[in-house]
């Protein structure tokens, strides 16, 4: 893949991810080429060269940043989804204990009423 191919994949991946809302990390990449975040080398020998090699780390940049953001998309839905989980059955126990409790305290009543109206009649 030369640089002129490894561009147009570049801005051609770049659009896709802003039409599946993904936009955010074509925020994040550009960004961070802008910042120098990937090192881009030096001219040294022949433009092409230079120009290829950072078509090429632009474009490896950008997948790595997708493979990033699907990865770590699906492990947070996946820790969310355990914590809602783990929540939810928190909260269900806590109600059929409080039930439980309440079924308790009833039954105890009546026992303690039965219990008084039989002492009542001695």
């Amino acid at each position: 893949m030369n640089a002129e191919e490894s561009e147009l994949a570049y801005r051609k991946l770049l659009s896709m991810l802003e039409d599946r809302r993904f936009g955010w990390v074509v925020e994040q990449v550009e960004a961070g080429i802008f910042a120098g975040d990937i090192e881009l080398p030096e001219k040294r020998t022949s433009p092409t060269i230079i120009e290829d090699f950072s078509a090429h780390k632009k474009l490896r940049y950008l997948v790595d940043a997708i493979e990033q953001a699907v990865i770590n998309t699906a492990d947070m839905e996946r820790e969310t989804l355990v914590s809602l989980k783990e929540k939810l059955l928190s909260i269900l126990i806590v109600k059929i204990l409080k039930h439980l409790f309440q079924l308790t305290k009833l039954f105890w009543l009546q026992d303690d009423k039965k219990l008084l109206a039989h002492y009542e009649n001695y």
